[in-house]
């Protein structure tokens, strides 16, 4: 229930206005449009229901997949009726285009042949001069549409979650879509026929995809990573094996080495000692003098190679 009050008024939207800032009044101003959107939908639904056009015409109509408009700046009048200009809907198809704007000539022109002024509309919608068009205020995209809807590289462009959610494989447009409202013989085909003749042909343009095979794309791509896991924790493993093999190499060299250099030490100092012993032992009591001064210089001599190998 609304209030007369208006500080009742201010406080009903002030946390929303907090929360988003420009929120309330981008609500006051495309609320009224959204409705005008969703007004004019119903009515053409309406005249393709009540004209006996082919069901999938109405599947092309809803409130999401109509352009929103604004007043012409110029404030121009035509056949006394305020005239408007449609804002663009960047992901329709310029076959569906066409057709929308077959839709609303076939209106009004029913609408003048029962005398009603301007055609019986709110106001005159017209496409702004070339390079003036804006885009929708609304751009939300409409879900489940007929794929012929979308512009084949609009909707190719998008991720394919979203072109799950955008459309079907089923198909609406004549190939020709000038040909649609003009008791054309296959725009009486049943929904099931038309998609038999057409659809395929019409899929070609489009990168479909269904939410079974977005959920097999899905499940390949998580089977993918978990194979690159696996296999990275098995690189790891590898590398450290490899390097615990260097560790234990450069530990059995090395102990080796330092085994034969001190074997080779040892061998050394036991041949010194048994020479410096053989001196020692040996009797000098009957030798001339000279000779034992010989005996004594070498024996000196041993004694300080064997004291510098042992040292080392």
């Amino acid at each position: 229930m609304y209030s007369n009050n208006p500080k009742l008024a201010v406080a009903r939207f002030e946390p929303r206005e907090q929360r988003n800032p420009g929120s309330v009044a981008e609500a006051a101003l495309a609320n009224p449009a959204y409705q005008g959107r969703r007004r004019l939908a119903e009515k053409r639904r309406t005249f393709v229901k009540e004209n006996g056009y082919p069901f999938r015409y109405q599947a092309l109509l809803t409130t999401k997949a109509t352009s929103d408009d604004e007043r012409d700046p110029n404030l121009s009048i035509k056949n006394k009726c305020p005239v408007y200009f449609i804002k663009k809907r960047p992901e329709r198809s310029a076959e569906a285009e066409v057709f929308i704007r077959k839709l609303e000539g076939q209106m009004e022109a029913v609408a003048k042949s029962k005398g009603r002024r301007g055609g019986g509309v709110e106001h005159l919608r017209v496409v702004p001069p070339l390079g003036e068009q804006k885009d929708t205020s609304f751009p939300a995209l409409p879900t489940k549409m007929p794929i012929d809807y979308y512009d084949p590289s609009y909707y190719n462009s998008l991720p394919p979650r979203l072109r799950v959610d955008c459309a079907t494989k089923s198909v609406a447009l004549l190939p020709d879509p000038t040909q649609s409202f003009s008791n054309n013989p296959d725009e009486r085909l049943g929904d099931s026929a038309f998609q038999k003749k057409y659809g395929a042909s019409v899929l070609e343009r489009y990168d479909f995809i269904d939410s079974a095979a977005l959920k097999a794309a899905i499940a390949a791509a998580e089977a993918d990573a978990a194979v690159q896991e696996s296999e990275g924790s098995e690189d790891e493993v590898n590398e450290s094996y490899d390097e615990e093999e260097d560790e234990e190499e450069d530990d059995g060299y090395g102990e080796e080495d330092e085994y034969n250099e001190e074997g080779h030490v040892g061998e050394a100092t036991a041949e010194y000692e048994a020479d410096l012993d053989a001196y020692l032992d040996e009797d000098v009591s009957m030798l001339p003098a000279e000779e034992v001064e010989d005996i004594s210089a070498r024996r000196t001599r041993l004694a300080a190679t064997l004291s510098m190998v042992i040292d080392s």
